[in-house]
């Protein structure tokens, strides 16, 4: 599977704990019951699945005040990444990866050739630069562009490793584009990425120029080519985050046609370095611009928005050039009796998880409690949540989870589960200045102002 003996060991203590866990939790007492462990190679990464079909979330436990029945704090411990979805009827899913080793730029060149040129002089706008489809042997020069670029702070890390890389490339997952020069040098890259072959919603992300190419306008020309290469998947749109420590991501994202639909504080650790760029080194965990770029005119749907935030998501709809019919249901309609349903992925070690609630119900709230009382006890320090927008009962379940702590975050259209979402963000003991935030666009200066305002009072 290519796990080295710590990361092998680290994935058998996690999915002790999941079995332990389903074992002790996910059955009633005396009950007979069975569950199922599959274990999955993909590019860059060894997932353990574990299925089960018995019961999902004991609310009642939870709400007596007992550990609620999740168990997820050895699980992170020992995982790179955690998502779990709870399935109702049909139980309970937990999936638990563990990120492969693999070679760097290191292992192809000496430290002298990684940065020698780096430092070098601006290259000549006259220099003949190739921009083409990225292809396997590129792996390893682009591995040099990535730490010129980022030094070793960028957030994907499998773009250090060529052999992770190919294999991204080679599975469809990424549809990258790079500029070379004519010694072959990879000066330039940005992709598309898809989490599954059938996905709808796309990534437009890992834009990069090597400094010394900084001032040839590489990057909006490689992203465009990724993007007319998207055009012909089955995508319906391109999701993408334009950094705030400076304003050449979200400059670079307007001028190929994406839009402003939201502001997310804190999505990655304060690690990330921005070579020869002015403000380039952080002083918190990084704030993005989010941004959307439909490929496909999509069919006008009707969305149930909260009305406290209806002007805001009506204009973000319309700026994106999608047809919207607003229903004005009020926080009377009701949560569905029943359980609920949700999902969450966690990255433990970039302190970053993201719920989505999948179906409402009588205990959503509840559900969310939990998750948010796990999350704090692990450390994590930003929770995203996604409700979607085509929810009769979304006025209400926003009116609940802002009494949580949670705060407006954006809308993302047209997501893998068919659905437009509301996103809201939950900072837990961290401070984000948002004095230091820089915006390219009187629109992302609008999404600043408004987050400011909904920001809970606790987190300025």
């Amino acid at each position: 599977m290519g796990l080295d003996d710590s990361g092998a060991e680290a994935l058998e203590h996690a999915v002790d704990e999941a079995a332990t866990n389903v074992v002790q939790h996910a059955f009633e007492g005396g009950e007979r019951g069975t569950y199922r462990v599959s274990i999955i190679r993909r590019p860059g990464q060894v997932a353990a699945l574990i299925e089960d079909r018995g019961i999902p979330f004991d609310i009642e436990a939870f709400r007596k005040g007992d550990r609620p029945a999740i168990g997820y704090l050895l699980m992170t411990k020992y995982a790179d990444e955690l998502r779990v979805e709870n399935r109702g009827p049909e139980g309970m899913a937990v999936e638990i990866i563990k990120y492969l080793a693999g070679d760097d730029a290191t292992d192809h060149y000496t430290p002298m050739e990684l940065i020698s040129t780096a430092d070098g002089p601006v290259a000549p706008e006259e220099e003949p630069l190739t921009i083409r489809k990225m292809r396997p042997e590129d792996a390893v020069p682009l591995s040099r562009c990535v730490y010129r670029t980022y030094g070793y702070s960028y957030v994907h890390q499998y773009i250090y490793s060529p052999q992770k890389t190919r294999e991204m490339i080679e599975s469809g997952r990424t549809l990258s584009w790079v500029a070379v020069n004519s010694t072959d040098e990879v000066v330039a890259h940005a992709a598309v990425l898809r989490a599954r072959g059938d996905s709808r919603l796309g990534e437009s992300a890992e834009y990069m120029v090597d400094p010394r190419y900084r001032h040839h306008g590489l990057i909006e020309q490689v992203a465009q080519k990724s993007i007319e290469q998207a055009r012909g998947t089955v995508l319906r749109g391109l999701f993408a985050t334009g950094v705030t420590l400076h304003t050449y991501s979200q400059r670079a994202l307007s001028r190929n046609g994406f839009t402003e639909t939201g502001l997310l504080l804190g999505v990655d650790p304060q690690k990330m370095v921005f070579k020869d760029v002015s403000g380039g080194e952080q002083s918190q965990r990084l704030t993005c611009v989010l941004y959307y770029l439909p490929l496909i005119k999509g069919e006008p749907r009707t969305i149930y928005p909260p009305p406290r935030h209806a002007e805001m998501i009506a204009g973000l709809f319309a700026a994106c050039g999608l047809i919207r019919e607003f229903n004005q249901s009020s926080e009377s309609t009701g949560l569905p009796d029943g359980p609920g349903r949700i999902t969450f992925n966690a990255r433990p070690l970039s302190g970053v998880a993201r719920l989505a609630i999948l179906e409402p119900g009588e205990d959503i709230v509840d559900q969310v409690r939990a998750h948010l009382f796990e999350f704090r006890r692990q450390g994590i320090s930003c929770i995203y949540l996604d409700l979607p927008l085509g929810l009769p009962s979304a006025p209400l379940i926003c009116s609940l989870l802002e009494k949580e702590g949670f705060f407006f975050g954006g809308v993302l259209p047209e997501t893998d589960e068919g659905e437009d979402i509301l996103r809201f963000q939950y900072l837990n003991n961290v401070s984000i200045d948002l004095g230091l935030v820089k915006t390219a666009s009187r629109a992302a200066e609008e999404l600043l102002e408004y987050v400011k305002r909904e920001m809970p009072q606790s987190h300025k």
